[in-house]
């Protein structure tokens, strides 16, 4: 294990001893920071700046910094909005199950 999973399992076991809210107020940070995450690396791997996404998108270039930072909390619409010209969109996974 390396010292990012142990301080993710450290956070975890912390709010697991805070109770239900502090877990499920983890949970809803984990699933937006792994949706930009996934946004920006789509963005990057098809070679597309901020600025021509903004274009393709109409969503302005500074909101789309915002979101890949985790400043702001972006609306499903303006998710879709952000990966159609990305060739993506969004849809509902199964949660990967962790290993204790």
């Amino acid at each position: 294990m390396n010292d990012f999973e142990q301080l993710m399992r450290d956070i975890e076991n912390e709010a697991k001893a805070e109770g239900p809210a502090a877990v499920a107020e983890l949970a809803a940070l984990d699933t937006r920071f792994a949706l930009t995450s996934q946004l920006l690396q789509l963005r990057k791997q098809m070679g597309v700046t901020q600025k021509q996404l903004a274009s393709a998108s109409g969503i302005n270039q500074a909101e789309i910094s915002r979101i890949e930072r985790g400043e702001t909390n972006p609306t499903v619409l303006t998710l879709a909005r952000l990966l159609r010209p990305l060739g993506s969109r969004l849809s509902i996974a199964p949660v990967e199950q962790r290993v204790a």
